[in-house]
């Protein structure tokens, strides 16, 4: 994504991000642009529209960087990162990856060793809402309660119901 030059300066000291309904090509310039904000603490994303569009894997894009096996040779993205809220539609052809990938990338963000490694802060709050019907496992449901446990404000709702 080509920002002006005074935004791409500014960019570098944005500790707070709100997008609504994007009009991006794909859904690599938002996580690009993202990548680029070392200092973002807080990232709300309100997509309502977002089966629509190539943004549909927006989430599962953003959440695949904080698992330590995608870690291999690059930067952990966005260290100071405490908070972040998605609302919109999440696509992907197996449910099951969704919840385990949602899982693992907060499990990532949680652990005190991804915190020793100076690979970022601890996540604090994950908020996600969407019209799409996850049905975890029991193994998933009881691993966020455990996350729920050690500190990390979850709230999931999915096709108007509470997960947790």
């Amino acid at each position: 994504m080509d920002l002006p030059p005074v935004l791409a300066k500014a960019n570098a000291a944005i500790t707070r991000f709100v997008l609504w309904e994007p009009r991006y090509n794909s859904n690599s310039d938002v996580q690009e642009f993202l990548w680029n904000m070392p200092l973002l603490q807080s990232i709300h994303i309100d997509m309502p529209q977002a089966r629509y569009s190539p943004q549909k894997y927006l989430v599962l894009n953003f959440l695949r960087p904080f698992i330590p096996d995608s870690q291999a040779g690059r930067a952990y993205p966005l260290p100071n990162l405490e908070e972040f809220s998605f609302s919109g539609w999440i696509a992907s052809k197996d449910e099951a990856d969704i919840c385990r990938l949602l899982v693992d990338a907060l499990t990532a963000r949680r652990t005190s060793s991804s915190s020793s490694q100076g690979q970022g802060k601890p996540l604090r709050s994950f908020i996600l809402n969407t019209d799409k019907d996850l049905q975890p496992s029991v193994e998933v449901k009881r691993e966020l309660e455990r996350l729920v446990a050690d500190g990390l404000d979850i709230r999931i709702v999915c096709a108007g119901r509470s997960l947790l």
